[in-house]
């Protein structure tokens, strides 16, 4: 199957090869599918044939060989003379020229050309316009801009001959991605201003096209001897045939790059024309075909009629010497077309493209096409609609074999000797200039994947006009390029673009659809198939009704990053699949594995939302993309998704209140209070792109009522899905009947939510897949609309970042138990579902919204920095904790988070990056209410903008970003949380000590918190060696027995994620802090912290690394038991000796087990298959298991992951308490040193754990001990 959409979940393919443009956050570790672009340059053909008759005396050319109209008479009338022309209705305007056809000359015409005319021609009352060759070009040309049909290629474009010479072809517009709307503008303005003029030196032309596409050049210091030519005989329709018998001095080059003595045209008579000059007297008949044959060459047209002068080859050669150019070589002229404003038809004034350096640069072309790629589609459209001439067969060989050179100056393909393909001059219109053989011999090299750019470039022929109008096709469709009839020149046309040369095909054109469908098949079979890229992050949700218990099922987020950098977003999707056997399979039971043994995603594997049979894996397939119900002209019998009655629930925040989005509120014509906002906001633009983000692909003239009730149904669904990356899948129950006999489900009512990074919240259904609402936020509006409108949209300032930060659920229930003779039911009813979350760097806000009616949303709060409170706010990456504290009396629902992630300071390189000295912006931690995001405390080294004192605590250490998501306690098991544990990205941990006991007054307003301790400050060095470890997910914490004594173990690991790919001055750490004082009475007045743990203070004997893995030291367990040691730290270690490996993605302490991942940008796959033809991603995680609590063993994974990936759990096949490692491919064995199932001295071999959850109240009244 061949598609657009190839796919990249979140770890694939390993590639190394760096990424064009940058990209914020951990997104710089994916690789686009660069080796998987298709480019194409078209070279199109604007010699004189192609127009009307500028300049050519009286002919009006294409019009007369086409259709036999406006026929120039012996009088010289008629002819271009009756040409007329009108204003085409493009920005920019060209002229189109056209012969106004009658019906009495359509009456005259034979049946040939009336043929021609019915097909090619415009009805005009009851005649026709007949329009010229290059007007037809650029109207299909103008089409081709304006439609989708060449989304997602990069295009390119130049023209033969420059200023009319006849010599050399032109690179004009370098191939760029056709999502950038200025270098649609660029093409647009190259094909206004074309002008038919001069011969057709095609072999030159072609060589020009294809040094750009293999980034070589047609430039060299040359001299050049080319054969002179002499005027010989010349026919005027007035004097007849004439032959010359004198001829001048001079040696002149023509139009069309011949050298050629010119017959003497002096004398009175010349002063008329040039054929009644001296030098020329009348002669017997001859015919065109008889001097051809006999190896005269037409040089030039003259006189008043453009009469054609044959000339005969001498013994004489002429020396070319051109600088650094051949005659033949357009490389100095690179990036010239003519241009002007308004009508591009009255200019001849030649611009050059505004950034050559895209274009080539001193050395060579800038090649479009990705080097040695072997999944690239390249091609050359060629357009024609002649014979060749104009171009000496020596000197063209030697410009093509220079083309052919690579940088080390040798040739692996060489033409240096001959040209010897099967396209054979003998017999064309200009036999001894044509260069048919080398034309043939360049297609086979441009094809041989040993050019210099080392790949495949494809040449498609496309013949316009009359000329090729006899072509019979063969049975399967194709031309018959070899039957009889055919002159020699159409017939090698024909031959050239099959298999056996160009192998982009021959197409034959007449008319502006002919070109347009020319180019969409080429386009078809450039297309590359590409295959699907490996692995993914696995994300699986733990069960609301029971947390102790993993589902079954699990998710798979997927993202297909590019290359342009121009792009705003990148395309994604969300599949569902069974947990089995330590992985995701399409069947409970086993099945096809997600995931192939190569590593490579399985086509036969079938997510559970999909209909699709066959290949499964492209990200457009299957999933919570195809469950997105837009609109369409489909029965509901052929599509129950997508079809005439089908309508998206989009949901946008309008005036403070959460509104549902329709075609008719998005009127600006109707009132007020009727509109879907009013705020600036919605915008034309934006209103717009909400038109098309319900499914709607028109571009309407206007917002009015009527206009947007016109628009009908789209004939196939407009429907796409950004990537889906940070955002992990949340479910939600409304409802659920349990048989409490063997405690199965039988019936559940469900809801997944996801954010993506096109800029939607969405609520799909578990079972289904159908999108149920999707809500975006004002943030997106504000700060990204146009990736609502189009998967293709721009950006001027890299990409956009939609919903991207995962959410959490207030999900409760209501329990009653129905008996229905001997089976008992457990009814579940949803009485609470709530969802909170942020944007990560998709804006900078806070929602809550109730989705007790999944498919209509409501708003409970949006919080952002200028909410009154919430001033230290920034962007939000983690979901927020829910818990319960005492407010005044009241036992209350709230929600704590931090602060977030200051952009401005952290999203820069090493390069730029200065360690802030003074307070960053989401350095706080906040507790709000949950049923309306209400401040109720807040802590910050910065507390001015909140003026009641019982509302904040003042911590001067807190100047970092808070990131992480809290972590809290209740230690006296009364449903309170009772600790707050928190980290930043100073490397600093914190402790919040909250008195619940003090808010049992309903009068009196109290600070929540006793105090807020620094714990840890982790940083280490100074100055130029100063090292600031960044804490940027959840702390682990557990409550550990020592003896007759308890303590608090947190655990957090380190690493930069907002630069992964770049080393660190130090190697960053696992750690593991001993809180000891959280145990004492810490609400006594009395209470006196401990001193504030530094890295010295821990013990470092530990080592994370495949190359080096060494638990924690007995000794220095003893002296953490001692209390000499406040905890321990394990260095990570990269395969690299530099400082590159880190901590990602949030640990999971298991029983008296901590797994965590370490990130490697230098690790690469070993015995991995990397697939060239996708994206893939940079690095390979390795998931560890730490002893806990003092660290006395350490052990890691077998196999290590693409990407970035976190330990997951998921349930045996049998028992959903009974917990497994889930990874792209299942691993059972770990290597494992210290305390292991023997004590290892060295990493040993043995079989990974299987964990057993069950629920458990354990109060731990510590203080009273």
């Amino acid at each position: 199957m061949k598609t657009k959409y190839q796919i990249m979940a979140l770890s694939p393919v390993l590639l190394f090869s760096c990424m064009n443009g940058s990209y914020s956050s951990d997104l710089s570790i994916y690789q686009g599918n660069s080796s998987g672009q298709t480019s194409i340059f078209m070279m199109l053909d604007t010699s004189g044939s192609m127009g009307w008759g500028a300049g050519y005396g009286g002919s009006s050319m294409s019009l007369e060989d086409d259709y036999k109209v406006c026929i120039v008479n012996d009088k010289g009338n008629n002819g271009s003379k009756a040409v007329l022309s009108e204003d085409s209705t493009t920005t920019p305007s060209y002229k189109r020229y056209y012969c106004s056809v009658t019906k009495s000359i359509y009456d005259g015409l034979d049946n040939t050309y009336k043929q021609r005319v019915r097909n090619d021609c415009t009805v005009n009352g009851t005649g026709y316009k007949c329009y010229d060759r290059l007007t037809r070009l650029k109207d299909a040309m103008f089409t081709l801009l304006n439609s989708r049909a060449l989304s997602g290629i990069k295009l390119g474009a130049g023209y033969y001959s420059y200023e009319g010479k006849g010599q050399k072809g032109i690179v004009s517009i370098p191939a760029k991605a056709m999502s950038d709307p200025t270098h649609v503008t660029d093409l647009k303005n190259f094909v206004a201003g074309l002008k038919a003029t001069g011969g057709t030196p095609t072999a030159a032309a072609y060589a020009e096209a294809g040094a750009y596409m293999m980034g070589t050049k047609t430039s060299e210091t040359t001299t050049e001897n080319i054969p002179i030519y002499k005027d010989k005989y010349a026919y005027s329709p007035v004097l007849g045939w004439l032959e010359c018998t004198k001829l001048g001095a001079s040696t002149l080059i023509s139009e069309n790059g011949y050298a050629y003595k010119k017959c003497d045209s002096g004398g009175l008579g010349a002063e008329i024309s040039e054929f009644a000059g001296n030098g020329w007297r009348e002669t017997t008949n001859q015919t065109q075909q008889n001097l051809l044959n006999q190896g005269h060459i037409i040089t030039r047209y003259s006189g008043f009629f453009d009469s054609a002068v044959y000339a005969e080859i001498t013994d004489q050669q002429h020396p070319i010497t051109n600088g650094t150019d051949s005659v033949y070589s357009g490389y100095s002229f690179m990036g010239k077309y003519i241009s002007g404003s308004g009508n591009y038809s009255t200019t001849t004034t030649y611009t050059t493209y505004s950034t050559l350096t895209d274009i080539g640069n001193d050395s060579n072309y800038i090649s479009p096409a990705v080097a040695n790629s072997t999944c690239s589609g390249n091609g050359i459209y060629f357009l024609t609609d002649g014979y060749p001439n104009g171009t000496e067969p020596k000197a063209i060989r030697n410009l093509m074999n220079l083309t052919l050179k690579k940088s080390d100056g040798t040739n692996a393909i060489s033409m240096a000797n001959n040209c010897s393909s099967s396209l054979s001059s003998t017999g064309s219109s200009d036999r001894n200039n044509s260069a048919w053989e080398c034309i043939g011999e360049y297609s086979k090299a441009l094809m041989n994947k040993n050019n210099p750019r080392g790949v495949q470039i494809q040449t498609a022929v496309i013949g316009f006009g009359s000329s090729f109008a006899g072509i019979p096709k063969n049975a399967d469709g194709t031309y018959n390029c070899n039957a009889p009839g055919l002159s020699k020149d159409i017939q090698n046309s024909c031959l050239w673009g099959t298999s056996d040369y160009g192998t982009g095909g021959f197409y034959q054109a007449s008319n502006s659809e002919d070109i347009i469908s020319s180019m969409t098949q080429f386009l078809s079979g450039l297309e590359v198939e590409f295959k699907p890229s490996n692995l993914g992050v696995i994300s699986i949700p733990k069960d609301p009704l029971d947390q102790t218990k993993a589902m079954n099922t699990g998710f798979f987020p997927m993202l297909q990053p590019l290359q342009d950098s121009t792009r705003a977003t990148w395309l994604g999707n969300l599949k569902k699949y069974y947990v089995y056997n330590g992985t995701l399979s399409d069947s409970e039971t086993g099945g096809n594995t997600l995931y192939t043994s190569s590593q490579e995603i399985n086509p036969l594997a079938k997510d559970l939302w999909s209909t699709t049979t066959g290949d499964n894996s492209p990200i457009n397939i299957g999933g919570a993309w195809n469950k997105i119900p837009v609109p369409s002209s489909r029965l509901i019998a052929n599509d129950a998704i997508s079809n005439i009655n089908s309508n998206r629930n989009v949901y946008v925040l309008s005036n403070g209140n959460v509104k549902k989005v329709t075609k008719d509120n998005l009127a600006e014509d109707i009132p007020d209070s009727d509109k879907i906002g009013t705020e600036s906001y919605f915008s034309i633009t934006t209103r717009k792109s909400l038109l098309k983000y319900l499914g709607y692909q028109a571009e309407p003239a206007n917002l009015n009522k009527a206009t947007l009730n016109a628009i009908a149904h789209p004939t196939d669904p407009y429907r796409f899905l950004g990537g889906v990356v940070h955002s992990k899948p949340l479910v939600v129950t409304k409802s659920s009947d349990i048989n409490i006999l063997n405690n199965k489900v039988t019936s559940r009512d469900e809801y997944v939510i996801y954010g993506s990074i096109e800029g939607g919240l969405h609520i799909v259904d578990a079972i289904s897949g159908k999108e149920q609402s999707v809500f975006i936020p004002k943030e997106i509006l504000v700060n990204q609309p146009e990736t609502l409108a189009s998967e293709n949209a721009i950006s001027e300032n890299g990409i956009k970042y939609g919903v991207d930060a995962p959410w959490t659920a207030d999900n409760t229930f209501k329990v009653t138990t129905v008996t229905s003779g001997a089976v008992t039911t457990a009814k579940y009813e949803a009485d609470k579902m709530n969802i909170y979350g942020g944007l990560r760097m998709g804006g900078e806000a806070l929602y809550g919204l109730n989705i007790s009616t999944p498919s209509a949303p409501s708003l409970l709060f949006h919080n952002t920095p200028a909410t009154p409170g919430f001033s230290r706010m920034a962007q939000i990456w983690s979901k927020p904790t829910i818990a319960n504290v005492r407010v005044k009396g009241e036992k209350k629902r709230v929600l704590i988070f931090g602060g977030g992630y200051d952009q401005s300071i952290y999203e820069k390189p090493a390069s730029s990056y200065v360690e802030p000295t003074t307070s960053t912006r989401g350095n706080a931690l906040y507790i709000v209410d949950a049923s309306n995001g209400s401040l109720l405390w807040m802590t910050s080294a910065d507390t001015s903008d909140i003026t009641q004192s019982h509302k904040f605590t003042q911590n001067s250490d807190i100047r970092y970003s808070v990131v992480g998501q809290p972590t809290v306690l209740d230690y006296d098991a009364d449903g309170l949380t009772d600790v707050i544990y928190f980290a930043d990205l100073g490397g600093q941990i914190f402790r919040v000590d909250l008195n619940n006991a003090n808010q049992i007054s309903t009068k009196v307003d109290s600070n929540l918190a006793v105090r807020v301790q620094t714990i840890a400050n982790l940083q280490t060095g100074s100055g130029s060696t100063l090292f600031v470890p960044r804490f940027y997910e959840r702390l682990s914490v557990a409550v550990f027995d020592e003896g007759q004594e308890r303590f608090v173990l947190l655990t957090a690991g380190s690493g930069n994620r907002s630069f992964p790919l770049e080393e660190e001055k130090a190697k960053n750490k696992v750690y593991g802090i001993i809180d000891r004082d959280v145990v004492s009475n810490t609400l006594a007045t009395n209470y006196t912290p401990s001193a504030i743990i530094k890295y010295d203070d821990l013990a470092k004997s530990g080592v994370l690394g495949k190359t080096d893995t060494t638990q924690i030291s007995s000794d220095n367990i003893a002296s953490i038991k001692n209390k000499m040691l406040k905890g321990w730290a394990f260095e990570l270690r990269s395969i690299d000796s530099g400082n590159y490996a880190r901590a990602y993605e949030e640990s999971d302490l298991k029983g008296n087990d901590l797994y965590v991942s370490l990130y490697d940008p230098k690790a690469t796959a070993t015995g991995g298959v990397a697939n060239s033809c996708t994206g893939g991603v940079r690095g390979l995680s390795t998931i560890y298991r730490i002893c806990m609590p003092y660290g006395e063993c350490a052990a890691y994974l077998k196999k290590d992951y693409l990407g970035i990936v976190g330990p997951n759990f998921g349930p045996t096949s049998n028992d959903p308490r009974k917990q497994i490692l889930v990874n792209p491919n299942p691993e059972t064995k770990e290597m494992c040193v210290g305390n292991c199932n023997n004590n290892n001295t060295v990493p040993t071999e043995q079989k990974t754990y299987t964990y057993s959850q069950y629920r458990k109240i354990k109060p731990v009244r510590w203080f009273e001990w």
